[in-house]
């Protein structure tokens, strides 16, 4: 059974969400393609990669140790284009992130990075492959023999992992003698605080902090000390992102796309904590005053129901109504019609039968009167009119 968020964004399509191929070509953003997959979380980053992209820059700086200032341009684009030249199978591989720099001074520079919610235990090898097969595609593309490998990096949104020493190393050997090696920068967001968050300007990540939490969920719930502590954290973020919204940093139209890939976080990952889950949308009202998308998406289902409704149903309604009821009524009426003149046939005959009854029993008391007068010779006292005809 698909739950309230689900169903809502079904039935209306221009709320946020989440899956499937939904990185921008080089042209911009594609925008959200499906729903179907509710764990993958890193498809909310990839969304408002795509829609915000100069809040790359400050991931970038953190992931790959660079320095960029802000006046860089920056292109989030889907590989797609690149991989259709890749050879065989290897079209089916693609790295999460591709991000393009170029600086002021023209300089081009290319980013590959993915992004985990949950440990998986081939992703380095996976790294790898889409680091060749990146390089690959590009040289096939470029129709030149030179082999340019991408920096490749790790960007870890779940709970902290020790096994996660950054740079991840993968040696590479070419025989008979030469060698070198493939770095893989890892960041842990769980390694950061929400000051060192708000230090580094790493806007883009502040929907994720709840991820860092996933291993202490039950205990937030019951525990209510470390849990005011963790919504105090959460309450810094989203003053911060009023802030930053206050210095133009970020406009009302992004702030909007991170609240509400917040709200769907939230709701989705905290279904089992309603104390843990409450407490993170009240912070998130208290901050800016945020109206959930549930009710948001309610009001204004209801509202476009009844403007459709008013519009629409309800005179097709009253006329099919209309017409349905004259029709019924008219029929009935005209059986009610057909009810009343027989009823009305039958009370004449039966009044027709009681009066002939009536009648009859009245000559016949008449006859017995005649008789009883007769036989003691009062007819004529009684009924002159008999007199008249015994005379006669």
């Amino acid at each position: 059974m698909r739950t309230w968020f689900q169903q809502l964004r079904a039935a209306y399509p221009q709320a946020l969400l989440m899956q499937g191929d939904i990185m921008a070509n080089n042209d911009g953003a594609k925008g959200p393609q499906s729903h179907a997959d509710t764990s993958s979380f890193d498809a909310h980053l990839k969304w408002l990669a795509s829609q915000v992209p100069k809040l790359l820059l400050p991931l970038l700086n953190w992931l790959f140790d660079c320095e960029f200032d802000g006046t860089e341009e920056v292109t989030v684009s889907s590989q797609e284009k690149i991989l259709k030249k890749a050879p065989g199978l290897l079209r089916e591989r693609r790295s999460d992130f591709r991000v393009t720099v170029r600086s002021a001074d023209g300089r081009l520079r290319v980013f590959l990075f993915e992004c985990q919610t949950k440990w998986d235990g081939n992703i380095l090898r996976r790294i790898v492959e889409y680091t060749f097969v990146t390089a690959l595609a590009e040289m096939v593309q470029s129709k030149t023999v030179e082999l340019t490998l991408h920096p490749n990096g790790l960007l870890y949104l779940g709970p902290k992992r020790r096994e996660m020493v950054s740079p991840l190393t993968v040696p590479i050997r070419a025989i008979p003698d030469q060698g070198w090696e493939i770095k893989v920068p890892v960041r842990q967001l769980a390694d950061l605080s929400p000051d060192d968050i708000i230090g580094k300007a790493l806007t883009l990540l502040i929907p994720f902090y709840p991820l860092t939490a996933k291993n202490r969920f039950k205990r937030l719930e019951t525990n209510g000390a470390e849990r005011d502590a963790f919504l105090e954290g959460y309450r810094k973020l989203y003053s911060h992102l009023s802030t930053a919204v206050e210095r133009g940093e970020l406009t009302a139209a992004q702030l909007s796309q991170i609240q509400e890939s917040a709200e769907d976080i939230i709701v989705r990952l905290l279904e089992e904590q309603p104390v843990l889950q409450k407490g993170m949308m009240d912070a998130m009202s208290e901050a800016f005053g945020y109206v959930p998308l549930r009710e948001r998406l309610t009001k204004e289902l209801r509202a476009e129901f009844e403007a459709k409704y008013q519009k629409e149903y309800k005179a097709k309604y009253q006329k099919e109504y209309k017409a349905k009821y004259q029709k019924e009524y008219k029929a009935k009426l005209a059986e009610e019609k057909r009810e009343l003149a027989e009823e009305k046939r039958e009370l004449e005959k039966k009044y027709e039968a009681y009066m002939r009854e009536k009648e009859e029993e009245v000559q016949r008391l008449k006859k017995q009167l005649d008789m009883l007068l007769n036989e003691r010779g009062l007819s004529t006292l009684v009924n002159p009119d008999a007199a008249e005809r015994t005379s006669i």
